[in-house]
């Protein structure tokens, strides 16, 4: 049986040593040592919701900002331009409503429904050309 290929320095997940190798990575996908150590106390010491308002918050809060400034500028984007999801489906819905929104009038009347909703209206061409190239190719 072939072992699969260490990655960059990086050891074998043990859950892929001495079985088979696997390919579908789309629902689990074996966590780099690194992010676990980087991850290690928020899901021990600093657990709270970041978007809470209580003590316990502050710590994951300034992590998250931390983090969308990092991947913002990995990517070339600004940090309020992220959205942070929980998973795929999560992710996938998103993608659908903003999709949609971009097909339909936007009214708002909250101010910052009516800035969202102003920036919609901007990359709506953008957003329906995407759309229309995505549903040609299936």
């Amino acid at each position: 049986m072939r072992h699969p290929v260490q990655r960059a320095g990086l050891p074998t997940p043990s859950g892929l040593r001495d079985g088979p190798i696997n390919l579908d990575y789309n629902a689990t996908t074996p966590v780099d040592p690194r992010v676990i150590e980087a991850m290690r106390p928020y899901l021990t010491t600093h657990f709270g919701n970041p978007s809470s308002s209580h003590h316990y918050a502050e710590q994951p809060r300034r992590a998250l900002a931390s983090a969308r400034q990092q991947v913002a500028r990995l990517i070339g984007a600004a940090p309020d331009e992220l959205v942070f999801t929980g998973n795929g489906s999560e992710a996938d819905s998103l993608a659908i409503h903003g999709t949609i929104s971009a097909h339909r009038p936007l009214t708002a009347v909250h101010p910052a429904r009516r800035a969202r909703a102003s920036d919609l209206r901007e990359r709506r061409p953008r957003l329906i050309a995407l759309a229309r190239d995505r549903a040609r190719r299936g």
